[in-house]
């Protein structure tokens, strides 16, 4: 299990690099309009990658968060079996 601390440096490593990497990406590509769209005329519609960064940021958040919540889920139903099997076993040994 990765420590706070980890997440925090993995998050300032990636977020230092990724809108870079967005934009070159963008360039490489060119434009995101569909074909269709482009025939007909209609107005394209750019990429924002600070928009991008902020829900990715908001997505990434949110999956850390329930990922936490689940891990901690897990730690309680652990820790609960822990507590029944010492309780079964003073019964037992009594």
């Amino acid at each position: 299990m990765l420590l706070d601390s980890d997440w925090i440096r993995i998050s300032d490593q990636v977020s230092e690099e990724w809108a870079d990497h967005l934009t070159a990406t963008l360039t490489l590509i060119g434009s995101t309009q569909k074909e269709g769209a482009r025939l007909s005329g209609e107005e394209e519609k750019p990429v924002n990658v600070e928009e991008v960064f902020k829900n990715t940021v908001k997505w990434l958040s949110a999956t850390t968060n329930s990922i936490d919540n689940e891990d901690a889920k897990v730690v309680e139903r652990v820790s609960d079996y822990i507590h029944v099997g010492d309780c079964i076993l003073s019964l037992v040994h009594g």
